[in-house]
């Protein structure tokens, strides 16, 4: 019965660890719910970006943010926003019938398409958020060790090295889960201009002042970071640095 015990408090203090997330989590979202419910946009506006920084992000959250949004005419945010809640959600017609009107009210281009791999990240990682990750990681990390322990104090066990198989599997898989949270979803190489006329520049310095505009709405790929610039190309092949406030990341 011993190599069960470690198998029976992995499954039991999962809970524990969720509830109080998810009640941190639903006392956010029904303050933010009751300002949106209450048309007080900004203060909606404020309490989704309080969530998001804390962690707590998913289509709800996203969608709503950026109803928010086009209720106050930012369209590029809300478009920015519905961008976000459709890679959590890609299969919802709500997303996509306000992302699709808030398009048609600012004349901004196309959305963009989610790729397979992008699709297939979002669904698996999202399963459990980065926390829940890492508690799966570490438990099983001392689960492991805790079984070549006994391994050790009862060589006659044969059953042992399958033990050792299932936690090393599921560290391996949860240290994957959180490698691809942490530098995919964390650090998206995406993102929308929310700015008007935003200004290419040859290098990341302010001095240094290019010819071709962004216009407000249109996506780029980030190349890479310095300071508070970032470099980006556009679909249109055009090249420079802006400033990174200027730009949201998808």
């Amino acid at each position: 019965m011993k190599h069960f015990i470690l198998t029976f408090l992995f499954l039991s203090l999962c809970p524990f660890v969720e509830g109080k997330e998810k009640e941190d989590f639903e006392s956010y979202f029904r303050k933010a719910e009751s300002f949106y419910q209450d048309k007080r946009f900004d203060q909606a506006i404020q309490q989704y970006d309080l969530m998001i920084r804390k962690g707590y992000q998913n289509a709800s959250i996203f969608y709503n943010l950026g109803t928010a949004f086009i209720s106050q005419s930012q369209y590029s945010l809300g478009i920015w926003a519905l961008e976000k809640a459709r890679q959590y959600d890609a299969a919802d017609q709500s997303i996509l019938d306000n992302l699709n009107f808030a398009l048609k009210k600012s004349g901004l281009p196309r959305r963009l398409e989610v790729s397979f791999l992008e699709g297939w990240v979002f669904k698996f990682v999202q399963i459990f958020s980065l926390n829940i990750w890492i508690f799966f990681s570490l438990f099983s990390y001392l689960a492991f060790w805790v079984v070549i322990v006994f391994r050790l104090a009862n060589k006659s066990s044969s059953r042992m090295h399958y033990f050792l198989f299932l936690f090393f599997s599921i560290f391996l898989i949860c240290d994957f889960f959180i490698a691809m949270n942490v530098f995919y979803l964390r650090n998206p190489k995406k993102g929308i201009v929310v700015q008007s006329s935003v200004k290419l520049r040859e290098a990341p310095a302010k001095k240094f002042i290019g010819q071709e505009v962004l216009p407000e709405g249109i996506t780029c790929r980030v190349l890479q970071k310095s300071g508070s610039w970032l470099e980006v190309k556009t679909s249109s092949q055009l090249r420079g640095w802006i400033p990174k406030d200027s730009l949201k990341r998808l």
